[in-house]
């Protein structure tokens, strides 16, 4: 590597606002000639040399807030770590190698127009970084390379992370966990993610509250293990709101689980699950589905079930206006059932014609739990 120069900047850093980007100082650029890559930054030339990964951190260093555009397409041989106030911009330009990038503690961070291929271990990684946004991001991997993970350090840091945007176009490929997981965040927003033939679950959020996603569209995700196209675990909650789910052939729907709470989604859109459930609501309460269809599962529908971490609590479920119905005429299928520890819930007019086996198989409600079923079409109405 050859370093020719060094630009500093002075002065404090502006505050942002949460839920705003971090306003952009000066740019740098770095761009690939042939075999050699150069930064400059300012006109001023900062860094020329054959790695990518150094150009893109020599950039790093000297830039401090501001954008720093990667104009080519090349390979990271060496893990990137943005810093606070910074844009990587890489313009959709195809980044291979076997490293990823990596924010760690630092705020304010936008990562832009990513096209990740190749074989990272670990793509993209936010460890107790907030107010971070990605944009048009696109992974597409051969099933050794993980996808992103966001979280409060690992569990380390107790403090939520804080106001974490997903906008634009992602989409994540053959990854092998999730496609995109969340671990201790308070304040997330992901306007879609598509994600194809991930080991893991398609979008999976634990310890998350007051979140917000538009669209999650899973196709086989999580077929060996039965995660869920979209997983909700590990004492989410509350103010968990999903417009719409989309899962087709993963091994499970929608999986709700471990102490979950406060958590509505609007539309499912769920075909052929290949564990047992499409949806699967266990030890967690104040849950709404408030449409959709249900269809191709392997037993049941939708199973509300306690779960033994959480002291059996499966309570004020509400499902409505969903339509569940069994494609493979399953004598042994269930469309909604209550099992063990299941009390007080709500299932409003809900389409259940050939849910089940037979029409008693079409809604099971759990003797003495105090639900109601209301508005429910069985098998031969």
């Amino acid at each position: 590597m050859l370093v020719v120069g060094v630009v500093g900047l002075s002065g404090c850093l502006t505050q942002g606002l949460p839920g705003k980007d971090k306003p952009d100082g000066p740019a740098a650029e770095v761009v690939r000639t042939g075999d050699l890559w150069t930064t400059t930054i300012a006109g001023e030339l900062i860094y020329q040399g054959t790695e990518l990964s150094d150009a893109i951190t020599a950039a790093i260093e000297n830039l401090g807030p501001g954008t720093i555009n990667i104009r080519s397409s090349g390979e990271l041989r060496k893990t990137i770590y943005p810093r606070t106030g910074q844009t990587l911009d890489f313009h959709n330009h195809p980044i291979g190698g076997d490293q990823g990038i990596h924010v760690y503690h630092q705020d304010y961070v936008t990562i832009r127009n990513l096209h990740m291929i190749g074989t990272p271990l670990h793509s993209l990684r936010i460890n107790g970084s907030s107010h971070i946004h990605l944009h048009n991001i696109r992974l597409q991997f051969n099933g050794n390379s993980n996808g992103i993970r966001i979280d409060n350090d690992l569990y380390a840091n107790k403090v939520y992370t804080t106001d974490i945007k997903v906008t634009g176009e992602v989409f994540i490929e053959g990854t092998r966990g999730d496609g995109l997981e969340t671990y201790g965040i308070d304040g997330l927003y992901i306007e879609k993610i598509v994600t194809r033939n991930t080991a893991g679950c398609g979008l999976m959020l634990n310890e998350t509250k007051n979140a917000y996603v538009g669209l999650v569209d899973a196709y086989r995700a999580s077929v060996n293990d039965g995660y869920a196209g979209f997983r909700v675990a590990n004492h989410s909650g509350p103010n968990i709101v999903v417009d719409r789910v989309i899962a087709k052939q993963c091994g499970r729907g929608v999986f709700i689980l471990s102490g979950s709470h406060g958590v509505e989604i609007n539309y499912v859109d769920i075909d052929g699950s290949y564990k047992q459930e499409a949806i699967l609501i266990q030890g967690a309460w104040d849950v709404t589905i408030n449409g959709g269809v249900v269809r191709g599962y392997q037993k049941y529908g939708i199973r509300l079930i306690e779960g033994s971490h959480t002291n059996g609590k499966v309570s004020n479920v509400t499902i409505q206006n969903v339509r569940v119905y069994d494609t493979r005429n399953n004598s042994k299928a269930v469309g909604i059932i209550e099992e063990r520890g299941a009390s007080n819930n709500r299932f409003l007019n809900n389409d259940l014609r050939n849910a089940g086996g037979n029409r008693s198989r079409d809604l099971i409600l759990r003797s003495g739990s105090g639900s109601i079923a209301i508005g429910n079409i069985l098998t031969g109405d």
